[in-house]
């Protein structure tokens, strides 16, 4: 059996047998039997007089009559048993602090320096005992700071551990005693009580600090949930966020002062971490009123569009000649509120507006334009050539031989056009469209061929665009219908509209997808699979400019 001290075997005899086996005249040899005087076999001969004495009841009594708050009366008792006997004093005051511990006084009990084998201290001149003073007040030093110090009944608000003044005094005391015979030993340890000191307060102020900081990263978690649940002082979907609603505000300015005072205890500086977490916050409100002024903006642009084109441009269609369009004033003023929420929304996003409303009016505008050698041309092939030819009394076979290089010079374009035809789509376009801008005889027939085969044609390369959607082929199929030159479906209303329903096809597939990628992140834990990428980088080629399939594919990265 061993154990584990004085003071384990003195607690551990009270728990088993009861508070009364103090006062027992078997007790010391229960300690015996405990193993208790392994370490300090000299404690058996002072604990024996103590016994013998009475002054081992007088701590009994002493314990039994005022509990924890025996201690003064303990002390009394040992300082009478150290002045009186000839016992170490070390030896002593150890003797004692194992009772202190065993009643739960104390936390601690430091073991004696000196003999642990001698109970006596040695007789003789001053000089002659220096160093069994030495450790006698190394000992009671010891002792002073381990039950003296006042630890804080609250560990995050109150000082860590400290000293009373009259303690200090005590500390102070013993330490000038201590230095004194040091020098007089030669001893390097002057310093020895000093250290002792800075240990034991070190080792309080350190255990207040962990206390604080696990109080910091309580308060921080409490702080995120606020965080977490608050919303932005506004609608973001109708203005620009300033601040996290009032209510969060103010709870999340109570947790930052708790969170400075919990730094100040540790005395260290506030790192400004709530300051940086609620900035955070607010940053993904105003990214997030961003993303829904973005799909605005994107609204109202083509909304712009669409009314310049079918609202104010007056197309002044019908005539002989064509005529070049102009806006409407009135319809234009009636744009302008667009035109400046369009310009705020550049803004509140913080994008450099582009001139986008301006640009488009110029792009639309200049798609219905006459130029002047076009108007030429019209003059000679609808007015002068056709009252030219009516003017003239000679028949069919007259009218033929006159117009007869220009029959020869359109069939020679429209079999260039032909011959292009499996070739180059667009080459081939031009090629009739040339011919019939070239010869505006309608009586003979001639331009209406050219015309439809333009037709023909146009619709030939819209089937094949619509086959190549239908595979999901979306990049060929609006390469194919770039193929079709812009200037060829002027004037050609049926052509225009194949090729507008062509486009459409391709943006309604460009929406099915946005849905498809959706549900395959959906399935995807959060993430496009292979073959989902495949399919928005093909639709991203398309439509660049995409507000939806921009946003999937930032957040792939």
């Amino acid at each position: 059996m061993s154990s584990n001290g004085l003071h384990i075997a003195i607690k551990d005899a009270m728990k088993q047998m009861g508070e009364a086996i103090i006062a027992s005249p078997t007790f010391v040899n229960i300690l015996s039997d405990l193993l208790a005087f392994s370490d300090f076999p000299a404690c058996k001969v002072i604990l024996k007089d103590l016994q013998d004495s009475g002054e081992l009841g007088k701590v009994y009594l002493a314990y039994k009559g005022k509990g924890k708050s025996c201690m003064s009366e303990i002390d009394k008792v040992r300082l009478a048993v150290q002045k009186n006997s000839k016992y170490k004093k070390a030896l002593v005051s150890y003797v004692f602090d194992c009772f202190l511990y065993a009643f739960g006084i104390i936390n601690n009990v430091n073991k004696p320096e000196s003999n642990a084998y001698d109970a006596y201290a040695k007789q003789g001149s001053i000089l002659d005992t220096l160093d069994e003073q030495l450790n006698d007040l190394k000992n009671e030093y010891l002792s002073t700071l381990e039950k003296n110090i006042i630890l804080p009944k609250d560990m995050l608000h109150e000082p860590a551990g400290y000293f009373s003044a009259e303690v200090m005094n005590e500390l102070f005391l013993i330490e000038s005693k201590y230095k004194v015979i040091a020098e007089t030993l030669g001893n390097n340890e002057s310093d020895w009580c000093e250290r002792q000191f800075t240990k034991k307060v070190e080792k309080h102020r350190q255990e207040k600090e962990n206390a604080c900081k696990n109080e910091i990263e309580r308060l921080k978690r409490k702080y995120s949930s606020v965080l977490f649940t608050a919303k932005p002082n506004c609608d973001t979907q109708k203005s620009k966020p300033t601040d996290l609603d009032s209510k969060s505000i103010d709870e999340l300015k109570k947790i930052e002062d708790e969170i400075k005072k919990m730094f100040g205890e540790t005395k260290k500086p506030y790192d400004g971490w709530c300051t940086a977490a609620k900035a955070k916050r607010l940053a993904e409100f105003v990214e997030e009123y961003k993303n829904h002024s973005i799909v605005i903006l994107h609204n109202l642009k083509q909304d712009y569009v669409d009314r310049l084109e079918n609202d104010a441009l007056d197309k002044r269609s019908g005539g002989i000649l064509s005529k070049s369009a102009v806006y409407k004033d009135e319809v234009l003023e009636e744009l302008k509120p667009l035109e400046i929420r369009i310009k705020e929304l550049y803004s509140e996003i913080e994008r450099k507006y582009d001139n986008f409303c301006e640009k488009k009016r110029d792009e639309i505008f200049s798609k219905y334009q006459v130029s002047p050698q076009k108007r030429r041309k019209q003059v000679l092939q609808r007015i002068i050539l056709p009252l030219i030819i009516l003017s003239l009394p000679f028949c069919w076979g007259v009218q033929y031989i006159m117009f007869k290089d220009d029959i020869a010079k359109f069939n020679q374009q429209m079999e260039k056009a032909e011959s292009l035809v499996g070739q180059d789509y667009s080459s081939a376009l031009l090629a009739y469209d040339e011919a019939a801008d070239g010869y505006n005889h309608g009586f003979l027939g001639k331009k209406g061929d050219a015309d439809k085969a333009i037709e023909e044609l146009v619709k030939a390369i819209c089937y094949e665009a619509n086959d190549l959607v239908d595979q999901n082929k979306l990049v060929a199929a609006k390469a194919k219908l770039n193929e079709i030159p812009s200037s060829v479906l002027t004037d050609r209303e049926d052509a225009k509209r194949m090729v507008s329903t062509a486009n459409e096809k391709i943006a309604k597939t460009i929406t099915d997808i946005r849905e498809k990628l959706i549900s395959n992140i959906s399935k995807n834990g959060g993430k496009l699979d292979v073959e989902g990428k495949k399919l928005l980088d093909e639709a991203l080629l398309v439509s660049p400019d995409d507000y939806w399939l921009k946003l999937i594919k930032s957040k792939e990265k």
